[in-house]
């Protein structure tokens, strides 16, 4: 368990873990790429690379991809 400050008060961390490949994800989508440049560049196909997105947000409970950034960005999932 961590504590995160965020919005004056602390929160819970539920030790949130993202694999390697979510998080290339998550850091090649930080860079404004799209889904097709993402599955290029990671040499993976459109659908598994959509299968990440999909994993992240839940993990991240989230709904897209920009608030996925920013949560792991703040958190230094990345």
């Amino acid at each position: 368990m961590e504590l995160q400050y965020q919005y004056k008060k602390w929160i819970e961390n539920n030790g949130i873990k993202l694999k390697d490949t979510e998080k290339e994800m998550i850091i090649l989508a930080s860079e404004g790429l799209t889904i097709h440049d993402i599955a290029n560049r990671m040499c993976k196909s459109i659908d598994t690379i959509k299968s990440y997105r999909k994993s992240i947000y839940t993990k991240l409970n989230v709904e897209n991809i920009t608030e996925a950034v920013f949560y792991a960005l703040d958190r230094k999932l990345i």
